[in-house]
């Protein structure tokens, strides 16, 4: 049983970490745009 548990939390931080980066690089991305206008 916790080893089902353990499982789902490290699921969660992983997904957490890709939305993380997903968003820090959109946000870097609209930066560049906005130095290059």
């Amino acid at each position: 049983m916790k080893k089902i548990i353990f499982i789902k939390t490290i699921q969660l931080l992983v997904i957490d970490g890709i939305m993380l980066a997903f968003l820090t690089f959109k946000r870097g991305a609209y930066l560049g745009l906005d130095f290059d206008l």
